[in-house]
């Protein structure tokens, strides 16, 4: 990516000797992408994808845990962002404020239940569309069996209101 030093790559690559061997070289762990415009550091890749080690050897070397980005946005908000929870546990492990809030005044947890919010409306859409599909099978009558268990113990664990046919 254009910007981004070794130690950006190789936290996003979670290349354990590569980011030993930058850190021992004084590379910098709080270093902001020269060229982006969010100012993102090497330990918000290490987090945005799950790079525990190379997220242990940032902080183990002085990488501030709560750096934000350019939009305030800390490594635990990348964590809460991506899925990463085991990522999120280690940085509140290492002393991340846990309700700092982003430049929106968003902290991760807003982030998770904005989140949360976005999901089920993707799995109530999801829903609708098997409904749908179902319903025309059914039509035609050429639902199979082993489709029709399967979508009903999908539907069955929905709310009902969640069904529009």
């Amino acid at each position: 990516m254009i910007g981004w030093t070794p130690l950006h790559w190789a936290c996003s690559k979670g290349l354990k000797n590569s980011v030993s061997a930058l850190l021992e070289n004084g590379a910098d762990p709080n270093k902001v992408i020269v060229l982006s415009i969010m100012g993102t550091r090497p330990l918000h890749y290490a987090v945005q994808y799950g790079r525990t080690k190379a997220m242990q050897w940032m902080c183990k070397e002085g990488c501030d845990v709560d750096a934000p980005n350019v939009a305030g946005w800390s490594p635990l908000h990348f964590a809460v962002r991506h899925g990463r929870v085991h990522a999120a546990h280690m940085l509140l492990d290492l002393g991340a404020v846990a309700n700092m809030p982003d430049k929106s005044g968003h902290t991760p947890e807003v982030v998770r239940e904005m989140l949360a919010e976005t999901m089920m409306l993707d799995e109530r859409f999801l829903l609708q569309d098997l409904a749908r599909i179902t319903k025309d099978k059914i039509k035609k009558g050429i639902l199979h069996l082993e489709e029709s268990v399967i979508i009903s113990k999908t539907i069955s664990r929905m709310d009902d209101s969640m069904i529009v046919f």
